[in-house]
């Protein structure tokens, strides 16, 4: 039987949100501590501003297994350690929220990704009424995470193309 340990409301709250459908609430505290990295995956960590430039040589995504879990991106300047496409979409909206950068990409809000699904909107409906899958809800924004991470880069990178800003994965 696994030890068991007692979190407060507003961790189990950010567990939860970080888990997504997909992870375990004990996969999470693995990834943040690191523990698992000797599989391939990035331990997570705090955004911090430190200029990365170590990038694939293809300029696109690092080769990654289907099943390797997490991402580290750039966006301009600030790095954003992520376990998830979901917790890449949580901290990729409070950056740009946080930056006053959303104001450059509102315009474009909603955006497409395709006829039946929207990437970010104020509501989380997609234009065929569906609800988002995956929705992650911040400020007012929402974004669909309903993704493999190949596609939730080139969304992002839509994105920022629009706002004049750059993101790229660093490894």
């Amino acid at each position: 039987m696994s030890p068991t340990i007692e979190v407060s409301p507003k961790a189990h709250e950010r567990l939860m949100e970080l888990a997504g459908p997909l992870f375990s609430p004990s996969e999470v505290i693995e990834r943040l501590l690191g523990l698992d990295a000797g599989k391939g995956a990035r331990p997570s960590s705090p955004k911090t501003t430190e200029p990365e430039a170590d990038v694939g040589s293809s300029g696109g995504l690092a080769p990654r297994s289907p099943r390797e879990r997490g991402i580290s991106v750039l966006i301009d300047d600030t790095r954003i350690n992520a376990i998830s496409v979901r917790d890449l979409y949580l901290q990729f909206l409070q950056h740009l929220v946080n930056k006053k950068l959303i104001s450059r990409i509102a315009p474009a809000i909603p955006h497409r990704t395709s006829k039946q699904r929207f990437l970010i909107a104020r509501k989380a409906i997609h234009p065929n009424g569906n609800p988002f899958v995956v929705p992650v809800d911040f400020s007012g924004y929402f974004m669909e995470a309903h993704k493999n991470y190949e596609n939730a880069m080139s969304g992002l990178q839509q994105l920022a193309k629009i706002g004049g800003f750059s993101i790229r994965e660093v490894v």
